[in-house]
């Protein structure tokens, strides 16, 4: 709202018939509407309210005796508190767990939360959301003979598996771990010569769930269990990416296991 500078002119001879000999001057401006309570400015300084009626304010009838009017503001009106939507994780027991259920579960010692990625059959496929604490080898040397059966990282994990308080929830994979790493092809949809081909996990084709941290160290590389060369397994790479290095080098390890559903 702003004020409406008052404005004033001689009234004309058929005005004066109409408005009789009281008045010489009449509102030469915008005007409120006929019987509108407004705010008005007098030319002495003060504000008041007034009535508009006819061409003329009711408590100040001549036009001389005030700078500018104003309508009055509305009444004031609490703002409606609408409720924010949000999306909340709260902690609940289920019958039956589905793809993006998240539980915590403690590696000797170390707490991390794991997601479900995948049903398959009676079981629910969960990946950690993060890196475990520390960054392993493959090998000790950089070689990939013995494939990833072979390998000392696989052996780490069975260990760890023994060391886990859902141990008696966790159902072997077809070679009998109860922890493992995702393959190139599960994580990506690429095989060993990271050409496409089928296996992506649904969960895993958006980038972000690909990602991971690992403690003190954000957007961790980290290691998947495909053999790419004679000296390479397969790597995530810190931004999602597929990669490759050799099997002595140290990274991020993201176990996977299954619980029956």
């Amino acid at each position: 709202m702003e004020w409406v500078k008052i404005k004033e002119r001689r009234l004309t001879d058929e005005e004066r018939e109409s408005y009789g000999e009281e008045y010489d001057y009449i509102m030469n401006c915008k005007v409120p509407s006929n019987g509108e309570e407004v705010l008005v400015t007098t030319s002495d300084g003060y504000v008041m309210m007034d009535i508009y009626s006819d061409g003329y304010f009711e408590n100040n009838p001549n036009p001389g005796d005030l700078l500018a009017w104003m309508p009055l503001p509305k009444p004031y009106k609490p703002k409606e508190e609408k409720p924010m939507k949000v999306m909340r994780e709260i902690e609940t027991e289920a019958d039956r767990l589905q793809v993006g259920d998240r539980i915590k579960v403690n590696f000797s010692g170390e707490e991390h939360f794991a997601t479900a990625i995948e049903e398959r059959g009676d079981t629910m496929l969960f990946l950690t959301d993060d890196y475990l604490d520390e960054a392993m080898e493959m090998n000790p040397t950089s070689t990939t003979k013995g494939d990833w059966e072979g390998s000392l990282l696989r052996e780490k994990l069975q260990d760890l598996a023994e060391n886990t308080d859902i141990k008696d929830q966790l159902v072997p994979f077809e070679n009998g771990d109860l922890l493992t790493l995702l393959s190139i092809q599960e994580m990506f949809g690429l095989d060993e010569h990271f050409d496409k081909c089928s296996g992506q996990i649904e969960w895993l084709k958006d980038r972000r769930h690909r990602i991971a941290d690992r403690k003190g160290e954000p957007y961790e590389w980290g290691w998947l269990r495909s053999v790419v060369s004679a000296s390479n397994f397969a790597l995530v790479g810190y931004n999602g990416g597929a990669s490759a290095d050799g099997a002595s080098d140290a990274y991020g390890v993201r176990p996977a296991f299954q619980i029956e559903i």
